[in-house]
């Protein structure tokens, strides 16, 4: 799943591991979000 490239975000999360940082972790939420709605909107 990771490899299709459809999930950049958590692509990046998984190989980078968890941040404590609650700003990181908004951002990363964020572009979760974001990511799905525009594979749903594809």
């Amino acid at each position: 799943m990771l490899d299709t490239g459809r999930y950049p975000a958590l692509a990046r999360f998984v190989r980078e591991g968890t941040e404590t940082d609650p700003g990181t972790s908004f951002d990363i939420g964020l572009d979760w979000i974001l990511d799905a709605i525009a594979a749903k909107l594809a």
